[in-house]
């Protein structure tokens, strides 16, 4: 059942402009903040609603909102631990996805929650880094939801697990999948890296209009289900409530490049319609749609206005990709990956 809501694109103006939702927008939105706790975190939630609240208290309760803040402290402290043995094995990296937008787009690096910490590494320092990393009881470990063709990402590995269990690696040697490295290559990315001083540390984070574009590319990777809301959120308050630059002239080039302009261009389209301001917006960029891709929009839409009641299926995140996200060469790619994989899995573990 599809909650009732306010006109517009829900909270989301709210949220690019950086107020509190009125009282009546909340009421009729309580239960989209609810989700949206929980596809991001209470924290992050609080702070993107800018803690609204009417007669009956605010929409994410002050408990919530204060636990989350010491579960993403602790996470963000586990995630220094082990980039300091990353850093005393003297090979570089760059954070990459939620320790990024942590370090970067908000104001408080607590309010975002992470999951793995992904890191992208040279390819020729792979095999030097999991050594390292082993040697104090790494693993890598096998999804249990790993299909029949395998890992067919040309990206990164099968989850790099802490001896603890808890902590996880994802490593990275390209920094998307497919098509963006024809784009954006691993090298590009170092080159132009930041170094962020957290906690006595030195942190390499992508620089601010390749993470942008790595947000949007990771909500397209992610179907803009209700998986994507975290990254596209990210990107969403870049645009809306921060004054880093963009780089839209580098981000449309690589994605020219990468021949993955449709994925940006629908991406952009969403994030326009939910309200991010024009002017933060590329000049000159065409957001228009064709007709069917423009029906799938709205679909995605309405799942952002009420953030998700109900969670599209994989055929429908299918038809979502086919229609409105994935070039046709790269769905062409993806799918020879696995034809092959039926035959020889790739195990996804790298050589060392």
């Amino acid at each position: 059942m599809v909650a009732e809501r306010a006109p517009g694109a829900g909270l989301w103006p709210a949220i690019a402009a950086g107020r509190r939702p009125t009282p009546d927008e909340i009421r009729l939105l309580r239960s989209a903040a609810a989700r949206l706790a929980r596809l991001t975190s209470p924290a992050l939630a609080d702070w993107l609603l800018s803690s609204p609240a009417d007669d009956a208290g605010p929409a994410i309760a002050p408990e919530m909102v204060r636990r989350s803040r010491l579960l993403n402290r602790f996470a963000r402290a586990q995630a220094m631990r082990w980039l300091s043995v990353v850093a005393d094995s003297g090979i570089d990296v760059v954070c990459l996805k939620g320790l990024a937008a942590a370090l970067s787009v908000y104001p408080e690096p607590d309010l975002r929650g992470m999951g793995d910490v992904d890191i992208l590494v040279r390819e020729r320092d792979v095999g030097a880094l999991v050594r390292a990393l082993t040697a104090h009881g790494f693993a890598f470990k096998e999804s249990a939801e790993t299909p029949l063709w395998g890992l067919v990402s040309t990206a990164s590995f099968h989850p790099f697990v802490a001896p603890d269990k808890l902590f996880v690696f994802d490593l990275h040697i390209q920094p998307d999948a497919d098509p963006v490295p024809r784009g954006l290559t691993a090298e590009s990315v170092f080159a132009k890296a930041r170094t962020i001083a957290i906690d006595g540390m030195a942190i390499k984070i992508p620089s601010a209009p390749h993470f942008l574009l790595l947000a949007i590319t990771n909500a397209a990777r992610d179907k803009l289900g209700a998986d994507a809301v975290k990254s596209l959120a990210d990107a969403f308050a870049y645009l809306a409530r921060t004054s880093l630059d963009p780089g839209w002239p580098e981000t449309i080039a690589a994605a020219r490049a990468g021949g993955f302009i449709r994925t940006l261009r629908a991406v952009l389209a969403v994030l326009a319609r939910l309200g991010v301001p024009p002017a933060r917006l590329p000049a000159g960029f065409p957001l228009d749609l064709d007709r069917i891709a423009r029906s799938e929009l709205e679909r995605v839409i309405a799942d952002y206005a009420d953030i998700f009641p109900e969670e599209p299926g994989k055929l429908a995140l299918q038809r979502r990709e086919l229609l409105l996200l994935a070039p046709p060469a790269v769905v062409a790619r993806r799918y020879g990956r696995r034809f092959r994989g039926l035959i020889r899995p790739w195990p996804g573990v790298p050589k060392f």
